[in-house]
């Protein structure tokens, strides 16, 4: 904080502030209104002793509210003792962070074996039911192919018969043919 000395000259600096201010203020507003120098409007002068008013509360509670601060000798001190607790904060800190790394790690690594593991039955199993996909396929295939040959050599036999058929009917047609022309010639 603040020494003694130096609180009473800012308390003085403060007060003589406080009184320049107000006694300006004071003139500005004792002043009659000559609109033949300058021509301010009402307006535009309330607000220029409004600016002047908050100016001059302004500054003084500034210095109130600086007064209190430290001193760069107590600034250097504690920046000395922060920088010495934020030492051991980071050393604590990086400890934990490594501790909870390596714990980490060793889930990762704990997750991977079971994920690798889980993977290697996966495969197993994929294996297995392509096989057996393969030979009901196979079975399958076979049982069809031998359904289609026996189709195609009940289909050949009925093609044999009939052109046999049609065959004898053409004959026997030709004949007929023949015949009814021969009786009818005669």
């Amino acid at each position: 904080m603040n020494s003694p000395s130096e609180k009473n000259t800012s308390d003085s600096l403060l007060q003589a502030l406080l009184e320049k201010n107000t006694q300006d203020l004071a003139e500005i507003q004792l002043k009659p209104y000559t609109p033949t120098v300058y021509a301010i409007p009402d307006t535009i002068w309330t607000a220029m002793i409004n600016l002047l008013q908050n100016a001059a509360t302004f500054q003084p509670t500034l210095y109130q509210k600086l007064q209190p601060l430290a001193t760069w000798e107590e600034v250097q001190e504690l920046a000395a003792q922060m920088g010495e607790t934020q030492e051991q904060t980071v050393q604590k800190a990086l400890s934990l962070v490594a501790q909870t790394n390596r714990q980490a790690l060793s889930q990762i690594q704990e997750e991977l074996e079971k994920e690798q593991a889980s993977r290697e039955t996966f495969h197993q199993q994929v294996g297995k039911e392509q096989e057996r996909f393969t030979s009901k396929l196979s079975e399958e295939f076979s049982a069809w192919k031998n359904e289609l040959e026996d189709f195609q050599q009940q289909t050949e036999r009925r093609w044999r018969q009939l052109r046999r058929r049609f065959t004898l009917g053409l004959l026997l047609s030709w004949a007929l043919a023949c015949g009814a022309l021969w009786m009818l010639l005669r």
